[in-house]
């Protein structure tokens, strides 16, 4: 499998942002930690590698931690509202973008997404979180051994496969289909 882009990063031609804007990937925290880049973790367990802004200040680092936490919360929670800021979830994410990213990996049986390299931007003023630009397809089209999940035989969303393991990212998805706004979203497109 082969798969040619350009780096998802901060330029006017790739991932045009503000100056007040941030790029984000979930990663694992051990990689991070042995590569020593900086990063943030939600208090279930997600970690996002900060990539810009490049040393950041800290009211800036809090304030996207801050962010990227109300979204886990907001998500997660049983009405859809962060209970900290009063804040729905979607008035945190696109919700096309978000959509748009959960088709394209479904469709192409990503295993790493919503789990690893899954890119997120945005802008800390208005703090909504796009999901995008696609990266690292390398366990896509069925090019991977997982025993839990078929292109041959799916019997679940492959983004929601690991919804019962220890890794949050995917049930953040499973979470999102059961919202009717995201669920039609995607039966639409």
């Amino acid at each position: 499998l082969y798969l040619l882009s350009e780096r998802a990063e901060v330029h006017t031609q790739r991932v045009n942002l503000a100056e007040s804007g941030f790029l984000v990937s979930m990663e694992k925290k051990e990689r991070l930690d042995a590569q020593n880049y900086p990063y943030t973790q939600t208090a279930q367990g997600l970690t996002y590698r900060l990539h810009y802004p490049s040393g950041a200040d800290m009211e800036t680092n809090a304030a996207l931690a801050a962010l990227l936490q109300s979204v886990e919360n907001a998500i997660l929670s049983e009405d859809g509202v962060d209970p900290k800021t009063g804040r729905r979830w979607d008035e945190l994410v696109d919700t096309d973008s978000w959509v748009r990213m959960f088709l394209l990996c479904e469709i192409s049986g990503n295993l790493d997404s919503f789990k690893l390299s899954q890119y997120f931007y945005g802008d800390l003023r208005d703090g909504n979180v796009f999901a995008g630009p696609i990266w690292d397809c390398d366990k896509a089209m069925g090019n991977d051994n997982d025993p839990g999940w078929s292109v041959a035989n799916p019997d679940v969303f492959m983004v929601c496969r690991y919804e019962k393991d220890d890794f949050v990212g995917p049930r953040l998805i499973s979470a999102l289909l059961r919202r009717e706004q995201f669920f039609e979203k995607a039966v639409m497109l």
